[in-house]
């Protein structure tokens, strides 16, 4: 127990408010660039998920819904300027392909003919959703005061943490949360993990079930 006590003994009050805000400006600096960095690729994500639901708007309307079911599927809405996206589609699918797939699917359930699992109604409501979660666990978790548990719960392996020891305990009472170099690499690993990548509305090209051979 008298161990952690020394910064006492030697300094006091001033040595043990030296430690605190070590930590404490560690940890912001931890919070800040976490909060930078995801905070610029959350940005990101919803312009290219408000991008791609431009760009199928702009599709059906001109071709219909189920042309531009199979352009989302090819992956022809990413990526792509709103006033470029006809000609995109033109020129991939092919004016052939296009009223072949009019045709095969004139007064027909879309979803049924063309054999995908989701519509892209479902993929942008599912991506937008997603999107939100990330924003809310970000807004949750990425201040000062949930550095070291989240840090502590990922090397942990998600299991529940034990109770702090009575040592533990005084020494979080005296010096704030612990938040050192080794902390803050687990902190980032921890909220990469949970966050993960950019939220794409069509995860991979999808290829119909149903035979749309041009």
């Amino acid at each position: 127990m008298a161990g952690f006590l020394v910064p006492f003994a030697a300094g006091g009050i001033a040595k043990a408010l030296e430690i605190r805000n070590e930590y404490d400006e560690n940890a912001g600096n931890l919070v800040d660039a976490a909060s930078e960095k995801y905070n610029a690729q959350f940005d990101k994500n919803q312009k290219a998920i408000e991008l791609q639901n431009a760009n199928f708007a702009a599709v059906e309307k001109t071709f219909g819904t189920a042309v531009a079911e199979v352009a989302a599927k090819q992956g022809l809405l990413t990526d792509v300027d709103t006033g470029l996206v006809i000609d995109n589609v033109k020129k991939v699918l092919g004016d052939k392909y296009i009223k072949h797939i009019e045709r095969v699917t004139k007064g027909k359930d879309i979803k049924t003919e063309l054999g995908y699992q989701s519509l892209f109604t479902d993929d942008y409501k599912a991506a937008t959703a997603s999107l939100e979660e990330n924003r809310k666990w970000a807004a949750n978790h990425l201040n000062k005061g949930a550095v070291k548990n989240i840090s502590d719960l990922y090397l942990a392996g998600g299991k529940e943490l034990p109770e702090p020891t009575g040592i533990e305990k005084a020494q979080s009472f005296l010096f704030g949360d612990r938040v050192t170099e080794g902390t803050g690499v687990a902190y980032e690993q921890a909220v990469a993990k949970e966050i993960g990548k950019e939220i794409p509305v069509q995860p991979t090209k999808v290829s119909s079930s149903m035979s749309l051979d041009k």
